[in-house]
C-alpha cells in the first residue's frame, strides 16, 4: 500500500469545507466527500506525470543540443 503524499493548501481547504458542512460520524463515506477524494486523486496523479513528463523532454533537449556539437 502507498502512503499518501501531504495535502496541500487547497486540499485542505476543500476537505475542510467539506468536513465542516456535513459534520457528522460518517463523514468518509459521504458521497461528496468520495467525489472530492476521486477528484483530487485523479489531479495528483495528473500533475505528477506531467512534472515528469517536462523533466524528460528538458533532458532530452539538452541531450539534442549536446550531440549536435
Amino acid at each position: 500500500m502507498s502512503k499518501n503524499p501531504p495535502w496541500n493548501r487547497d486540499e485542505l481547504i476543500l476537505s475542510l469545507d467539506l468536513y465542516f458542512r456535513h459534520n457528522s460520524l460518517h463523514i468518509k463515506t459521504h458521497p461528496e466527500v468520495i467525489k472530492l477524494s476521486e477528484t483530487l486523486n485523479k489531479l495528483s496523479v495528473r500533475a505528477f506525470a506531467n512534472y515528469h513528463i517536462e523533466r524528460i523532454e528538458a533532458h532530452r533537449d539538452e541531450l539534442k543540443s549536446v550531440m549536435r556539437k
